[in-house]
């Protein structure tokens, strides 16, 4: 019995390892967004505007010192896309480039991920207890 009760115990700090690491993921993934939305917002001119079939378009703005810059987060933008000339809202980060605002807050999604993990935790301990009192009899 010791053995299978070991097996369970093993089972279970596995799951609940890799439950934890998808909490983490998901939360570094959120403070990226909220990161991302925490710089001032500028408003730049759009050089170029490239649309592709099944992928994000591809779009050029004027940056703070006169270059072209490609913007990147334009996953989430919906027809109608801006033509050039439009001036769109984005912000420039300090490793270079443009980053479309994120309209999201992290902290709701930080507080769901946790909480699932708990919720996901908890019912694993439960589990394995009723596993082991189901199996001692």
């Amino acid at each position: 019995m010791k053995a299978l009760e070991r097996i369970i115990v093993g089972l279970l700090a596995v799951f609940v390892v890799l439950v934890t690491t998808v909490a983490v993921s998901g939360t570094a993934q959120a403070w990226a967004v909220h990161d991302r939305t925490s710089r001032p917002v500028s408003r730049a001119q759009v050089v170029s505007m490239q649309p592709s079939a099944g992928k994000p378009p591809v779009i050029l703005v004027l940056g703070p010192t006169g270059s072209e810059l490609k913007v990147s987060g334009t996953e989430g933008m919906r027809q109608p896309y801006p033509s050039e000339g439009d001036y769109i809202d984005v912000v420039f980060p300090r490793t270079g480039g443009a980053v479309i605002p994120s309209s999201n807050s992290a902290v709701p999604l930080t507080v769901v991920i946790w909480i699932g993990w708990c919720v996901l935790l908890l019912a694993s301990i439960r589990g394995g207890r009723y596993l082991v009192r189901k199996l001692a009899r």
